[in-house]
């Protein structure tokens, strides 16, 4: 955020951030996003911080959360219909018949639809498709410099993690704790 904006008067004097955030205060009727909670103004660098950051979240960690999980529970249209199509039964143990059980389930186009869009939601994409932006993305110096240190940094990180592993391998089996331990720190 620092690269771009250096103070709060950036923040403010920034008319392209400024229709951003109108942008998503407009109603949906009239071609906004119909965002409610925002201030009407963006001032300072900590309000936009704190949107960003809502929105990285909820695209990122919320969604893969929510989403990798969905086709186990929602592929199976009995535990979790995408709507019901008549009133279920309100009386516990009555059943007339199979179909008691299954008229308020939908149809079969429906079914079919829900399974599709479960299995495209659901199921991990490339893991690189939101983190891969190509060479060309960002064009500035600054950014330029801040991606290749955070690059080294994240490559530093799992050379270090190796390095601690064998490291703590020797001195294991120098202590001849063995391999149950070794296989357990494997595996934590």
């Amino acid at each position: 955020m620092g690269i771009y904006y250096k103070s709060n008067r950036d923040i403010r004097e920034d008319f392209e951030l400024q229709n951003w955030i109108q942008a998503l205060q407009r109603p949906i009727s009239k071609q906004g996003f119909g965002v409610v909670s925002l201030p009407p103004r963006l001032t300072n660098r900590d309000q936009l911080i704190d949107i960003l950051t809502q929105i990285i979240f909820t695209a990122g960690p919320q969604h893969s959360a929510i989403a990798w999980i969905q086709y186990q529970y929602m592929a199976f249209i009995p535990n979790m219909p995408g709507a019901i199509y008549q009133a279920i039964p309100t009386i516990k143990g009555v059943i007339r018949d199979e179909n008691s059980l299954t008229s308020f389930l939908p149809g079969v186009e429906a079914t079919f639809a829900q399974v599709n869009v479960m299995a495209v939601i659901g199921t991990k994409q490339d893991p690189k498709a939101f983190t891969d932006f190509g060479v060309n993305s960002f064009q500035d110096f600054q950014t330029c410099r801040l991606i290749k240190v955070l690059n080294f940094s994240s490559q530093a990180k799992q050379g270090f993690q190796t390095l601690i592993f064998y490291k703590a391998t020797s001195l294991i089996y120098f202590l001849g704790i063995g391999r149950s331990l070794l296989h357990f720190w494997h595996n934590f």
